[in-house]
């Protein structure tokens, strides 16, 4: 028949010391991961509330900077195209006005020969 092996009692004494250093270390860690007290998380909440507080003041600022950056970067280059723009405008009316002076001095030319021409044919 098969042999059976005697598990190793425990006395009375090592049982009860290994349940109190169960409850002991058990107590302990309660202990240290226990939620803190009301007033404790009420503090924690105020304090990241304020931290929130100041990054979304710090990216308002940011963002109220570039957009201040971007605004003047836009004015700047309105008063350069306007500029630009003007330049072309003056550039396009010396060219209007030296054709249309050219216009009328071809006209008078075309006339005067045109006139001439007939003076000649008549004498």
């Amino acid at each position: 028949m098969a042999r059976r092996e005697k598990m190793p009692q425990c006395s009375g004494v090592g049982a009860l010391s290994g349940f109190l250093i169960g409850v002991l270390v058990g107590a302990t860690m309660a202990l240290l991961k226990a939620p803190k007290s009301g007033e404790e998380t009420r503090q924690d909440l105020r304090d990241k509330a304020l931290v929130l507080e100041r990054k979304a003041e710090d990216a308002v600022n940011q963002a109220q900077s570039r957009v201040s950056q971007v605004t003047d970067q836009v004015i700047d280059r309105a008063a350069e195209l306007k500029a630009r723009g003007q330049v072309a405008i003056e550039e396009g009316q010396k060219h209007l006005h030296k054709a249309l002076e050219q216009t009328e001095q071809a006209a008078h030319s075309a006339t005067a020969a045109a006139t001439g021409s007939d003076s000649s044919s008549d004498a």
